[in-house]
């Protein structure tokens, strides 16, 4: 029995490696892009935490070199939350632009799949034709072999 061969079997398995590659890479960036948000919520938080402590340090009365101090810190915390968000913005286009690779790696491999299948049908088309076609020959050499020692 003949083996279907694909000619382009390198180059499936190439683009199948660069999808490979480019799912790993989106899966990378969505992780960023996660850790950046977890970010920005923890500094939240700290900034709502630190919001009440100065609630409290205002009706407790401390002093004002303390309330200073805690307003301070806001200012900074505010600041990091800003760059945060700056670094989810960024994070979020890095992973759109993975996920538009990751669609166009695909897509490619894809393509030399569905011309595989279809040049697999072709090829066992042909191979059950010729398989019939064999099958046929020997029939009609068994018919004639049989029909002909029955007349003589």
């Amino acid at each position: 029995m003949r083996k279907f061969k694909f000619r382009l079997e390198r180059i499936l398995n190439f683009r199948r490696s660069l999808s490979e590659r480019e799912r790993t890479r989106f899966a990378r960036k969505v992780g960023e892009q996660v850790h950046a948000e977890e970010r920005e919520q923890n500094l939240r938080n700290i900034r709502d935490e630190t919001i009440e402590s100065r609630i409290r340090a205002i009706q407790e009365g401390m002093s004002a070199r303390e309330i200073g101090n805690l307003h301070e810190h806001l200012v900074r915390i505010d600041e990091t939350i800003e760059h945060a968000g700056e670094e989810i913005v960024k994070a979020r286009e890095e992973t759109d632009k993975a996920r538009l690779d990751l669609v166009e790696k695909r897509r490619d491999e894809r393509a030399i799949e569905l011309y595989r299948k279809r040049k697999h049908k072709v090829w066992l088309r042909d191979f059950y034709r010729d398989e019939n076609r064999t099958l046929d020959d020997i029939g009609t050499i068994l018919h004639v072999r049989g029909s002909g020692s029955k007349d003589i």
